[in-house]
């Protein structure tokens, strides 16, 4: 999203961002306890076109139905050392 552009301090680099890399990521750092909540819900990114949301509305059900953790759009994670 352009307008998040130079918000943050830091460069991001997007490398095993999914659910089991980043589990196998945290219990190698020494984390103990992992626990993840998944959503597939992502509608800000299509609002300005709207056929378009309504398909990725489609695909977020279809995904988040079948269960497809690694097409989670967002992951929250706690851990505890």
């Amino acid at each position: 999203m352009p307008e998040t552009r130079d918000h943050v301090n830091f460069d991001v680099h997007y490398d095993d961002c999914y659910p089991q890399a980043l589990m196998r990521d945290f219990r190698a750092a020494g984390f103990r306890k992992v626990q993840m909540r998944l959503t597939w819900a992502c509608p800000d990114y299509f609002t300005a076109f709207y056929p378009l949301f309504l398909v990725y509305a489609l695909y977020e059900q279809i995904v988040r139905g079948l269960g497809v953790r690694r097409l989670a759009s967002y992951m929250m994670v706690k851990a505890t050392r």
